[in-house]
């Protein structure tokens, strides 16, 4: 079980992505997360993560189309 919220490097482990990756999609606004003050960090909620990693009907990952060719670590 995962917490009810977790910082970008978290996320990064949990989706096998590199941070900046996580920031720039967090950045561009295609996975939600907030961010605590100007240059801050950023938070993203368990669901979300969870949404992320989920698979589909198609045993697919449900990561942004625009970026499963990179920004894994």
């Amino acid at each position: 079980m995962i917490r009810e919220l977790v910082t970008v490097m978290e996320a990064a482990t949990l989706l096998r992505r590199h941070p900046e990756t996580i920031r720039q999609w967090l950045r561009d606004g295609r996975i939600d997360g907030r961010q605590i003050g100007p240059g801050g960090t950023w938070y993203i909620t368990a669901a979300e993560i969870e949404r992320l990693s989920g698979r589909t009907s198609a045993g697919e990952n449900n990561i942004p189309e625009c970026c499963h060719d990179g920004g894994r670590i």
